[in-house]
């Protein structure tokens, strides 16, 4: 299930929602993939890097907290990316972290040389094409 896209920003009630379907998804024991602010998380409580689609182990802080909109960041790094939760997607004046997860994202793959295993990443994990990622790069 996923409120808003992968590039734009969605409604601020939408993240309240998407955490209570959360709840409710994981008293019933679904695996299925929810998105919380924009943040995929699975059932099992684990959670995917919004930049290059890394799978995080349930128990690892939220780069945002549950809402994907809390201001500053966990200052965490993704192990993978190398994103500084908080400061490498973060800019004075931001009115969506999608814009700025896309961003980054763009600047992990030019350092990545785009390579194969990125890209099943990506699609696997936040399901983007590299023909999608690819028009946003101009």
């Amino acid at each position: 299930m996923f409120f808003g896209d992968s590039w734009g920003c969605s409604s601020p009630a939408l993240p309240i929602l998407e955490d209570q379907i959360l709840r409710v998804a994981t008293r019933l024991g679904l695996t299925k993939v929810i998105v919380s602010g924009h943040i995929k998380i699975s059932a099992s409580g684990g959670w995917f890097c919004p930049v290059c689609g890394d799978k995080k182990l349930p128990g690892v802080q939220l780069p945002y907290g549950t809402t994907g909109m809390h201001t500053g960041g966990s200052h965490d790094i993704c192990s993978c990316c190398e994103t500084e939760y908080g400061l490498d997607d973060w800019s004075p004046g931001l009115s969506c972290l999608d814009a700025e997860w896309a961003r980054v994202r763009l600047d992990w793959l030019d350092r990545s040389g785009w390579n194969a295993e990125a890209l099943a990443q990506l699609e696997q994990n936040l399901g983007l094409t590299e023909a999608e990622l690819r028009a946003r790069q101009g």
